[in-house]
């Protein structure tokens, strides 16, 4: 299940800028299905190969910065700390 949810999870990230979690569906019900043992192996591979072949077209067509937005993370992950903590 977790090639597939990372592929689907970088397409959301790639084309939203967001990141919903859980994983909605349909994407969502198909994975659970997959862990559940209800998915061919088949047709796992072949959604599998489709998501990197999405995800190519991606690298060579997006503007992806070098690295991290250190300050960014960093100010995200203080603020989520203080909320919890007050």
């Amino acid at each position: 299940m977790h090639p597939a949810r990372l592929g689907f999870q970088c397409l959301e990230l790639l084309e939203t800028k967001h990141l919903d979690l859980p994983i909605q569906d349909p994407a969502g019900s198909w994975l659970r299905a997959v862990r559940a043992g209800d998915v061919p192996f088949e047709e796992w591979l072949d959604r599998c190969v489709q998501l990197d072949r999405k995800l190519s077209y991606f690298e060579d067509h997006t503007r992806i910065g070098p690295g991290p937005d250190r300050e960014r993370i960093e100010a995200w992950s203080a603020r989520v700390h203080m909320e919890a903590w007050s």
